[in-house]
C-alpha cells in the first residue's frame, strides 16, 4: 500500500507541476521540448529507461552540485538529469536517446529562462500498421495498390523516384534504419528502407516500431532477422 502511495504521488506531481510536460511518441520521432537554463530538468520515460545519449559538446553542464557518483542518468530509474550550458542559453541543440527496450528519439531543445522541468515520454499504444482512414473502398485500394508496388519494385505511372546521394541512417540498440529511395506521386509518398539487425541475436522486428507520424501503411519484406540478416521496410505517408 505504501508502494502503490508512492506511485500515485509521483503521477500527481508530474500532472500538476508547473514545468511538467508529457508527451507521446514514437520509435525514431523528433521530439520538440522546452528546458531549464537555471535549474536541472529531468527527462523520464513510461514503461522503460533511458539508457544512452549522445549530445553536442560542451552542451550540458554538471547538475550534480558536486554530488559524488552522480551520473547523467541514474542507474535505478533510468531519469536524465540534464542542464544547458552557458553557450547554449540562447540555441537550441539535440540529444539522441536510446532506451533499454530499443527505441531512439531525436530530443530538440529549446533552452528558455523558465523553472525547472519534468518532461514524461509516453510510448504510442495503437500503431497503424495497414493502410487505413478514410474508410472507403476505393482509398483502401489505391493504397494497398501503391503498397504493393514498392514491395514489387516498380514504379507507378505518373510517380517519381528519387534516391537520396547520402542515404540517412538511423541507429538503435538492435537494429539499424538505412532510407534508400522515395517515390512520389498523386499526392502520396512511399519510402523504402533497408533494415538490419545489428546484434549477434536473432530479433523479431514488428510494423509497430515505424509508426512514425503521418504513417498510412507499413510493411516488411520479412520479421524475423538473424544476426546482421536485413530485410526492407515499406512505409506509406
Amino acid at each position: 500500500m505504501k508502494q502503490m502511495a508512492m506511485i500515485f504521488s509521483l503521477g500527481l506531481f508530474i500532472a500538476t507541476a508547473e514545468g511538467a510536460q508529457i508527451k507521446t511518441v514514437r520509435n525514431y520521432e523528433d521530439i520538440f521540448i522546452n528546458a531549464s537554463i537555471k535549474e536541472p530538468n529531468n527527462l523520464m520515460l513510461e514503461d522503460d529507461r533511458i539508457q544512452q545519449i549522445k549530445a553536442p559538446g560542451n552542451t550540458l553542464v554538471d547538475a550534480c552540485n558536486g554530488k559524488a557518483n552522480c551520473k547523467l542518468i541514474d542507474d535505478t530509474t533510468g531519469i536524465l538529469t540534464f542542464l544547458p550550458s552557458p553557450p547554449y542559453h540562447t540555441r537550441a541543440f539535440t540529444i539522441n536517446l536510446l532506451t533499454e527496450k530499443g527505441f531512439f528519439y531525436n530530443v530538440r531543445v529549446e533552452p528558455k529562462p523558465i523553472a525547472s522541468q519534468t518532461i514524461v515520454f509516453k510510448s504510442y499504444k495503437n500503431p497503424v500498421i495497414r493502410a487505413r482512414a478514410p474508410h472507403t473502398s476505393s482509398y483502401e485500394k489505391v493504397m494497398v495498390g501503391f503498397l504493393r508496388a514498392l514491395v514489387n519494385g516498380y514504379l507507378p505511372e505518373g510517380f517519381i523516384q528519387i534516391i537520396p546521394k547520402k542515404p540517412t541512417v538511423y541507429k538503435a540498440q538492435k537494429t539499424q534504419l538505412t532510407r534508400l529511395l522515395t517515390v512520389k506521386g498523386n499526392r502520396m509518398q512511399g519510402e523504402i528502407f533497408e533494415i538490419k539487425n545489428v546484434t549477434n541475436q536473432p530479433i523479431d522486428a514488428r510494423e509497430s516500431w515505424f509508426n512514425w507520424p503521418g504513417t498510412k501503411g507499413v510493411a516488411l519484406a520479412k520479421t524475423h532477422l538473424a544476426p546482421f540478416e536485413t530485410t526492407r521496410l515499406y512505409r506509406i505517408s
